[in-house]
């Protein structure tokens, strides 16, 4: 074919961990492309509701590696100095509160439209080709990796395939993502209330499911994620007083009135995973390769140690020259992260179906459990330095040292 391109790595997908993807392998000398479909030119044009995410103290690190910590932080970023977790009670059942230094902030919840134009600028600066066309096919053969788009060919020695939940790059190598399906929307908006959130996070269980307050830099907005029932959810998507209502119903105790909320959306929850996480000279990171509750706010969180994890697995040129020696990295590499993922999938649906259940001796046994938590202050700073993602079996890039 005539036009046609070669690179060491090619990333398909246009969201944060492709990005992140393509400049971590660009830092280490790799020859890097990313495929972005036209959903990324949405997202600079500003077209797309805003979205937040709850980023840990490893998802930092990997942004001060790049560079663009600053930046994607930036006027914008919300911090989480405590978290709140509360049930059908007036009063919270479990605060989180860090009683170590270097453990706090908890998180910081940032804009995504943010944290994707940062890292554009930062990736091209890398060096990165960032090719806008439409997908055609991908082949990850043994030999060579091939990116067929409307525009010209790719071949690769590797396919990251970070192109969410739908991947083109997961489909065509034969590989399913086995998910089920939890019976909730979440419900993700921004609202104004009448009283401070003071930087906490505030989670409530309800028996349709949770609703998640994360505080983002000014300190009477929150972004708000609620989970509940799909006939819910399509009531709430309709803004407007219901909406507001609807949310001081629930935390009214907690932030006073809701004001003004913006831009309610909707999306289906789903939890899985696939079966293998590489095929040929394809592989699969973030939301290609696993799907999670939003509960804990870890999806992003996760995707991105997929990436770290990869990077460290493929950490030089020559791992690229023979199938062989890239095989036995990437068996590594899937070997890792498949049980990471399944210790998150496992606390997500468990915590889900532990706080919404109504069962008599569940909510005995969440009630007396929540309670010793509660007055356990090493077990909960144990909690939340494995939740920041730096202790464990995590990459030498985020490890604390």
């Amino acid at each position: 074919m005539g036009n046609e391109r070669t690179y060491d790595v090619c990333v398909v997908g246009s969201g944060i961990t492709a990005l992140v993807a393509a400049g971590i392998f660009a830092q280490k000398n790799f020859s890097v492309c990313v495929v972005a479909p036209p959903l990324r030119e949405e997202i600079e044009s500003g077209d797309i509701p805003p979205r937040h995410y709850s980023i840990s103290a490893s998802s930092r690190r990997i942004f001060e590696l790049l560079q663009v910590w600053e930046e994607v932080n930036g006027v914008h970023g919300g911090l989480v100095r405590g978290i709140e977790v509360w049930g059908s009670a007036s009063r919270p059942l479990i605060e989180f509160l860090p009683t170590i230094d270097r453990l706090s902030p908890l998180a910081w919840i940032l804009e995504r439209q943010n944290i994707v134009s940062v890292l554009l600028v930062a990736i091209r600066g890398l060096g990165v080709d960032i090719i806008e066309s439409e997908l055609i096919s991908v082949a990850c053969a043994e030999d060579t990796g091939l990116v067929h788009l409307q525009s010209c060919e790719l071949r690769a020695s590797l396919i990251v395939g970070a192109d969410g939940r739908n991947s083109k790059v997961r489909q065509s190598m034969g590989v399913s993502l086995v998910t089920k399906t939890i019976g909730q929307e979440a419900v993700v908006a921004v609202v104004k209330t009448e009283k401070s959130h003071q930087n906490f996070a505030c989670q409530r269980f309800l028996q349709t499911g949770p609703i998640a307050f994360l505080p983002l830099s000014d300190p009477h907005l929150s972004s708000i994620v609620w989970s509940c029932e799909p006939s819910e959810a399509q009531r709430l998507t309709e803004g407007g007083p219901f909406f507001n209502e609807a949310v001081t119903s629930v935390f009214g105790h907690k932030y006073g009135e809701v004001i003004d909320s913006r831009a309610p959306m909707s999306f289906g929850i789903e939890s899985g995973g696939v079966s293998s996480f590489f095929s040929g000279r394809g592989v699969l990171v973030g939301e290609s390769a696993h799907v999670m509750h939003p509960l804990a706010g870890q999806g992003l969180n996760t995707a991105l140690l997929d990436v770290a994890s990869l990077a460290e697995c493929i950490d030089n040129k020559d791992v690229l020259l023979t199938y062989s020696s890239l095989r036995r990295r990437l068996r590594r590499y899937e070997r890792w992260r498949k049980a990471e993922v399944l210790k998150m999938l496992s606390v997500t649906d468990g915590l889900n179906s532990l706080f919404c259940s109504e069962k008599i001796f569940v909510s005995l046994f969440r009630k007396l459990g929540a309670r010793s938590l509660n007055y356990s202050p090493f077990v909960k700073d144990f909690l939340i330095s494995h939740a920041a993602g730096v202790y464990g079996d995590v990459p030498e890039m985020v490890r604390q040292k």
